[in-house]
């Protein structure tokens, strides 16, 4: 992946680049988004757990319960047009997911690589 030359640094400092796989992936989207019949790429993966505290005040002993919700990271890869990061934004939004950090991305061959943390998405448990 060959980030624009202002950008690589940011790069660095926004993506865990010590982690091998995260930077493969990314280079794996971008390799993906080239495809006309691939575009846009797309890579989904739990990032971790998110747990907070609930105070259940109209339960009769006042419990307080810790809920549990994974937050996940979604990343796109395509070609870069204007106004791109609000279209995606727009439609994470549609499907109910709540933003919690971005990450934008430009190629030196203009191409896109946006990086997105959400909540919201409920996984099915099946038995």
């Amino acid at each position: 992946m060959v980030v624009k030359s202002e950008s690589s640094p940011r790069y660095a400092l926004d993506v865990n680049a010590e982690r091998a796989d995260d930077v493969v992936t990314h280079q794996w989207l971008l390799e993906e988004a080239r495809d006309p019949e691939r575009r846009p790429a797309l890579s989904v993966r739990v990032v971790q757990e998110f747990t907070h505290l609930c105070d259940m005040s109209d339960d009769t002993d006042h419990s307080v319960h810790l809920i549990s919700r994974p937050m996940h990271e979604i990343t796109f890869a395509t070609i870069d047009k204007p106004k791109l990061l609000s279209q995606l934004t727009c439609l994470l939004a549609e499907l109910g997911l709540d933003i919690q950090e971005a990450h934008a991305f430009s190629t030196i061959d203009d191409y896109s690589l946006d990086v997105f943390v959400v909540t919201g998405w409920h996984l099915e448990v099946h038995s």
